[in-house]
């Protein structure tokens, strides 16, 4: 599965020793403060990697290092990350996992002096969360290392657990989470065969957690919430049931993701109002955290869902203002950029458009000049789609389909060209539509037939699921009006065919599931 770090790895173009490989995935630019080094740790990591290029030979991989820092060193940045990105896309395409972190770093050097250069915050978050996670990825490997070599490989040590959990974090945090799973798996067996495998202890309830969100994020919601309800109860457990406590507040947060992944809303709303009012219990009903404003969000995404949107409004005002007020008043940041989004939508859903239009153009400056304007990103794609639907509600077809035509190309990038995806679904029937509506029906059939394919090669051929059988209406709707009668008819004998069917005809979205235009982003707690 392609990654943020495969995006990265992308930009060694077709350099020396260099197979082509095309990215297929991004992923948000992880969050730099979920790791913390030391300066004695980075200077002992930055000194290794001085000796290393100094007493090895010159292979492809060093070359390119070299090329780099001395591109670097003349302030030529474009052709300093081109080979530094080309000596990670050498290791990385054969495997060479631990070699990862040099590049890294460097890359991580290339945008800081960018950042100070243009003053962009976003080059400064991807230095940060660079340097960070490929200096903790690297520092973790040694201490693993140095650990077997004291305790012996096969050894069972407390230390080496908490170096595999360690290693686990940072390849989450660079979004490569299988390789965290792995990870976290390692070390919870560990930790069990340490404390005992019916033990409460927190380590091990550390270890559920992360499994829950690596599986989380890896779309196995199921196995995720068997890992937070493991968590939750081991935490439970060690520090009393009615106990207010930040680990079973994170738990409760992290259940209501992953039940609002699996459609069980209800279940969502009960664990982030929980947890919200636990957080707020903790660190202050007025103070300003992170962990409060990540279930402000969380819990007013599930009232969106619900079409509470004057509730939802609410959480999201409250969170934009607490994260300005720890980020910064102007600050560019992530969390910030997705309040921004979800309070567009759901102006949108209220019919307020124009004020929809301001925050979603916001989002999209500020998600640009993150991730970067020419990244494709599912934010920035997100984005683009949530402005395409506004547009197309104004009146303004033409701008909606640029809009949406941006979104798809993204959507491609990062799923396949040639994946069956719901939301590129969607946005193909939403180009369909827009196209309808300049009078441009050739088009529209040619993005209605898509859109109809793909909706059932995703629910399943003889499916009558409400998505189909819409693609199937607008697309006999498009060949009435160029005259071709007999495409027509045969959308309306299938419609007629799933009204026989037993299952019957799913003639509308079922409510509460699905009211508003787009599904949001759920924060995840680590």
């Amino acid at each position: 599965m392609g990654t943020w770090l495969s995006k990265i790895v992308n930009l060694g173009g077709t350099s020396r020793g260099d197979n082509g490989s095309e990215a297929t995935r991004g992923d948000e630019v992880p969050d730099a403060s979920t790791i913390k080094l030391d300066d004695k740790v980075r200077d002992m990591i930055a000194r290794t990697i001085a000796q290393r290029l100094m007493t090895r030979g010159f292979s492809t991989y060093e070359s390119h290092l070299l090329e780099g820092c001395m591109a670097l060193g003349t302030g030529n940045l474009d052709r300093a990350e081109q080979n530094f990105a080309a000596a990670l896309k050498t290791v990385h395409n054969k495997g060479q996992h631990k070699d990862e972190a040099e590049p890294l770093y460097r890359l991580g050097s290339v945008y800081m002096k960018r950042g100070v250069l243009s003053q962009d915050g976003g080059d400064f978050t991807k230095a940060a969360a660079l340097c960070n996670a490929a200096l903790a990825a690297s520092y973790y490997e040694q201490s693993l290392q140095m650990a077997q070599n004291i305790c012996g490989k096969g050894t069972v040590h407390a230390s080496m657990a908490t170096s595999l959990d360690n290693l686990g974090n940072a390849w989450s945090s660079l979004g490569e989470y299988e390789k965290a799973a792995s990870y976290h798996e390692q070390s919870l067996q560990m930790r069990r065969s340490i404390f005992g495998k019916e033990t409460a202890h927190r380590d091990i309830a550390a270890s559920l957690n992360s499994l829950g969100v690596s599986w989380d994020r890896l779309g196995d919601h199921r196995k995720a919430v068997n890992y937070f309800e493991q968590s939750l109860q081991m935490t439970q457990n060690i520090c009393g049931k009615g106990t207010v406590h930040a680990s079973i507040a994170t738990s409760l947060d992290n259940l209501g993701n992953a039940w609002s992944s699996l459609g069980e809303y209800e279940k969502a709303a009960s664990y982030h109002e929980q947890s919200l009012q636990m957080r707020r219990s903790i660190y202050g009903e007025e103070t300003a955290h992170r962990a409060i404003a990540i279930s402000l969000i969380n819990l007013g995404n599930i009232r969106r869902i619900f079409g509470e949107y004057k509730k939802a409004i609410n959480c999201y005002e409250q969170s934009l203002k607490m994260m300005q007020r720890i980020c910064g008043e102007d600050a560019v940041h992530p969390d910030i950029a997705v309040s921004l989004n979800n309070l567009g939508v759901t102006w949108e859903s209220m019919g307020d458009h124009r004020k929809a239009i301001s925050y979603h153009e916001y989002s999209l400056k500020m998600e640009q000049n993150i991730y970067g304007a020419d990244i494709a990103h599912p934010y920035i794609a997100r984005s683009l789609k949530s402005l395409g639907s506004v547009w197309d509600n104004l009146g303004d077809h033409r701008k909606a389909i640029s809009y949406y035509e941006q979104s798809l190309q993204m959507k491609r990038c990062l799923q396949g060209e040639e994946t069956a995806d719901p939301d590129i679904a969607d946005l193909l029937n939403d180009l369909g539509f827009a196209f309808s509506k300049v009078g441009d029906y050739r088009k529209a059939i040619k993005y209605y037939d898509q859109s109809l394919q793909m909706k059932r090669s995703v629910y399943g051929e003889e499916s009558s699921h409400f998505e189909i059988t819409d693609s199937l209406r607008n697309l006999s709707d498009a060949c009435e009006h160029i005259g071709d009668h007999r495409k027509a008819i045969s959308c309306y004998e299938q419609l007629l065919q799933m009204e026989k069917s037993p299952q019957g005809l799913s003639v509308e979205k079922p409510s509460p599931l699905f009211p508003v235009m787009e599904d949001p982003i759920f924060f995840q707690s680590s």
